[in-house]
């Protein structure tokens, strides 16, 4: 080993650091002097301005000193210069060497103290900048872009990206108008990330915000922002470690200079994910989505990323041509196949049933038999028909079936788990049926599957159950469908029992549960025309109800967290009929006491907490129409609530030991029942009684005759609005413009994320209208929900302070003529006081009036914990405004009372993060 002498004096790290910057200086400049350290890694610093990153080094101080640096320009790094200390090399002694390490691990530990320092420093100034920062409900960047606010606030200029790990704030991210983008100095990006919260079926990398932005719009999913290429592997070994179940898929960057498909797929390589790109090179997702549109964004990242999606995938071998969903709900999810198949060996089958054994020649002896005949031999022709019944009663005996039964094709998940069968058979009707069954029912003596069939249709000869068994499983088939356990969406298809919206082209989709079917359920009868007419003139509950049934798929889309709504009321006349109209929607709207029996959609609440677990399953991505909530056990009910509400079941052992697949599903509730949640769940909590929302309910229907003439109805017409709806087009338009605070005001968390619900009905109701699928005028059923949410607002106003604050808004609401605007000249009769830089300044008296005989300074402190009050005196908490030239005592109130301007992408995710919801990163 050898160090270097200048002037006769050994240099140690600290010189080597000094002359080294010194050559930094004078060889590639730089705007603020880097730190220097001698570790042997690559650093990066800033050249021509704040952020560029251009400059780089590696400096080795251990054996012979020496430099590696340069500079980037557009094609990555330049020339790669060298550096040595000026000197001439002479050996160290052992206590040197030994000095010099123990000189590099103090200077690395210091500079480690340093680092932590400065990262903590800046992640506090990142949450006093955010504090600081408003919501954003729109900003240039994100005009030009043409993507929504999730997240994210506005400062100034500058459009704020937040950056945590952890779901803990380490950094921010500046974009202005014009698109430049900076960091905040000394704040961790490295492993740090931005969410869009989504749907956790799949989960997209990606690196900028737009890119971000585009891909959530177009798909639904969870969007995670790594906010450059070099982040994405850090970003991905974060998400894979909090979420190892999930598909993950980079969505890189196609730049011209193959950094984003480089990055991108070291990334989705180290974590075992897909990677897709835009297929034109230059492209982000973001130009792909402007470019192409939302609808075909989507189809681009659906499918099997990487395979049958229009992005360009991950190796480079040959792909099929892009294939991109089309289809109705009229469309087979079936494949075309011969009348018959060819039958396994030891088995044959026509449409007399399915047989045992080697077909029999019938022609032959026929043929035989006509011959003897022709020749006048009597003995011979009646030895072969003898021969000819023994054969016949041969072939009786083997029987299996009494109408054919065959197997079309295998079918199984995206992971390739969750086998079956697409088994096809004649029932005793004569009507051809097709169903993929599950690959476990295809083993053992063969009784559960010849149950199985047997129910449906199929005529078995009793005792073959096993033969059955075998005959079945001994197809083989090349034809492969992928099997959806549950209903709900499947990338950009939607899967029902008995139809695919949206099929794709090429390898079709299958309903298969793993559990209970529900074909019976979403059958359909009537017409939509006839539904229309009978909900028609139905009044706001019923409109609400039918319009909360088909904005169960939005949610999905929307990034709306599972939760329902429960109407109560003391009669017991109409709430019955009113979920039987919203389940009239989707399928079988009959009553279940009465004609629907177990093939009725609505559902009881009597079951137990495992049953309603599987039930939730059942519905996935659909409304759970639930009655009788005074037949469930209020001790546990609250718990039912959190579980059903939460999405995922319970761990279970299979019959090995290992574990089973969790149930997992998102679903609307729509209840009934003549005790409110809040009445019936013992010490009953604030989320569980946000998660399912009490509506009163008491006049629903003018008379009994009304109620009779509507539970007919939906006995015999129904299963239409909610499939038409599915193809009615893209489910989210329009759902960025409609602004929260349409429904109305709400001042706590618990507020705003019911508003968002009921923003969600009103959102899927009015675009039902506006498609011709609902009978009513556009605006009925925003004017249902902004009803239905003063009702809930008013019910679950508890305190004193609460009820003041519902009277303080009332009145502004009702008498804003009594209140002064600036410039105004107009003379004010009884005036309440004067509206001016975002306050209603109330005068003393006029605020009493205002509190309706709650006390004012009940309603004041109230107001003041909301956030709605500008105080200048701490103890009556007034402020004093000037008025006609003298000062004045006022209690001013904010405009938000009536109000909110945030937007609600955002409160989804800091609601989403602040309970720890659904997303684990």
């Amino acid at each position: 080993m050898a160090q270097y002498r200048k002037t006769n004096i050994r240099c140690n790290v600290s010189d080597i650091e000094r002359q080294f910057s010194e050559v930094l200086a004078r060889e590639v400049g730089f705007i603020a002097e880097p730190v220097v350290v001698a570790d042997g890694r690559q650093h990066r610093f800033d050249v021509e301005k704040r952020g560029d990153k251009k400059g780089f080094y590696q400096l080795f101080a251990d054996g012979i000193p020496n430099a590696l640096y340069g500079r980037w320009d557009e094609h990555g790094p330049g020339q790669w210069l060298r550096w040595q200390p000026e000197g001439t090399p002479v050996e160290d002694t052992p206590e040197e060497r030994a000095a010099r390490r123990r000189e590099i691990e103090a200077n690395k530990k210091k500079r480690e103290q340093e680092r932590q320092k400065e990262q903590a420093e800046a992640a506090a100034k990142a949450s006093e900048i955010w504090e600081q920062a408003k919501p954003c409900s729109s900003h240039p960047y994100l005009e030009r872009k043409g993507v929504g606010a999730y997240g994210v606030r506005v400062s100034g200029d500058d459009l704020l990206i937040p950056i945590k790990i952890n779901k803990r704030l380490t950094s921010l991210q500046f974009i202005k108008p014009d698109g430049s983008k900076r960091f905040l100095s000394g704040g961790v990006i490295k492993g740090g990330y931005h969410v869009i919260p989504g749907s956790m079926e799949r989960v997209y990398i990606v690196e900028g915000y737009a890119t971000g932005a585009s891909v959530h719009e177009a798909i639904g999913c969870t969007v995670v922002v790594a906010l450059n290429a070099g982040n994405l592997e850090s970003v991905a070994k974060n998400i894979r470690a909090k979420a190892k179940d999930v598909e993950i898929v980079v969505a890189g960057d196609h730049d011209t200079s193959g950094t984003g498909r480089e990055k991108g797929e070291k990334a989705a390589k180290a974590v075992g994910a897909a990677f897709i790109m835009p297929p034109e090179v230059g492209t982000d997702w973001n130009d792909y989505h402007r470019e192409h549109g939302l609808k075909a964004t989507k189809a681009a990242l659906g499918g099997t990323p990487g395979n049958d999606g229009g992005g360009e995938p991950v190796n480079d071998e040959p792909q099929e041509p892009e294939t991109q969903p089309t289809g109705t709900a009229t469309e087979s999810p079936y494949p075309e196949s011969p009348r018959f198949p060819e039958a396994p060996s030891g088995f044959w089958f026509d449409d007399s049933g399915v047989y045992q054994g080697k077909r029999p020649d019938y022609e032959t002896y026929k043929s035989m038999i006509h011959e003897a005949a022709e020749a006048g031999d009597e003995e011979q022709v009646a030895k072969l028909e003898s021969e000819l019944l023994k054969k016949e009663q041969a072939v009786r005996e083997k029987r299996l079936t009494w109408r054919p039964c065959w197997i079309e094709a295998m079918s199984r998940d995206t992971n390739g788990q969750s086998w079956g069968r697409l088994v096809a058979w004649i029932d005793d009707d004569g009507q051809e049926r097709r169903e993929a069954i599950p690959a476990e029912l295809f083993y053992g003596q063969g009784a559960d599957l010849a149950k199985y069939l047997a129910d449906r249709g199929l005529p078995i000869m009793p005792g073959k159950e096993k033969a059955l068994l075998k005959y079945l499983a001994s197809f083989r088939v090349a034809d492969r469908l992928r099997a959806a356990t549950n209903t709900g969406w499947h990338g950009s298809s939607f899967i029902l029992p008995h139809i695919t919206i949206n099929q794709p082209q090429g390898e079709r989709i299958i309903y298969q549960p793993d559990e209970r079917r529900l074909d019976t359920c979403f059958s359909q009868s009537g017409s939509l025309e006839a539904w229309q007419d009978i909900v028609k003139g139905c009044g706001t509950h019923v409109r609400f109800a039918i319009a909360a049934a088909l904005a169960a798929p939005v949610m999905q889309l929307a990034g709306v967290q599972s939760g329902g709504f429960h109407f109560h009321g003391v009669t017991s006349r109409g709430k019955t009929s009113l979920l039987q109209t919203a389940a009239s929607a989707w399928g079988n709207g009959a009553d279940p006491a009465i004609q629907g029996g177990s093939d009725a959609y609505i559902q009881r609440w009597n079951a137990t907490r495992n049953g309603l677990e599987g039930m939730a399953a059942s519905f996935n991505d659909l409304p759970l129409v639930i009655d009788e909530i005074g037949e469930g056990d209020s001790r546990d009910f609250g718990r039912i609530i959190y579980s059903v509400m939460a999405g995922t079941g319970k761990s279970r052992a299979t019959r090995t030991g290992a574990i089973a697949k969790r149930r997992a599903w998102r679903v609307l509730v729509l209840s009934a029942g003549e005790i409110a949640v809040s009445a019936f769940v013992e010490h009953a909590a604030g989320g569980q009684l946000v998660r399912l929302v009490d509506i009163s309910a008491d006049q629903i229907f003018p008379d009994g005759d009304a109620v009779d003439s509507i539970k007919r109805a939906c006995a015999s017409n129904y299963g239409w609005a909610g499939p038409a709806f599915l193809e009615s087009g893209d489910l989210l338009e329009g759902w960025r413009d409609f602004k929260a605070d349409q429904i109305g005001y709400a001042l706590t968390p618990e507020a705003k994320r019911v508003r968002e619900r009921f923003r969600l009905v009103a959102h899927a109701g009015e675009l039902a209208i506006k498609r011709g699928i609902l009978p009513w005028h556009e605006g009925e059923v925003l004017e249902a929900c902004e009803e239905l949410f003063a009702i809930w607002q008013t019910e679950v106003a508890t305190t004193d302070g609460e009820r003041g604050i519902q009277n303080v808004r009332n009145f502004i609401l009702t008498q804003p003529a009594r209140f002064e605007k600036p410039g105004q000249e107009d003379e004010i009769h009884n005036r309440a006081g004067v509206v001016r830089d975002g306050y209603y300044h109330f005068f003393l008296k006029s605020f009493e009036e205002a509190c309706g005989g709650i006390a004012p300074d009940v309603v004041r402190r109230a107001l003041a914990d909301a956030g709605l009050l500008r105080v200048g005196g701490r103890k009556r908490l007034t402020s004093t405004i000037t008025f006609q030239g003298r000062k004045v005592r006022v209690v001013s109130v904010s405009k938000d009372i009536i109000g909110d301007t945030q937007d609600i992408e955002e409160q989804s995710i800091e609601e989403i993060e602040a309970s720890g919801g659904d997303i684990p990163f």
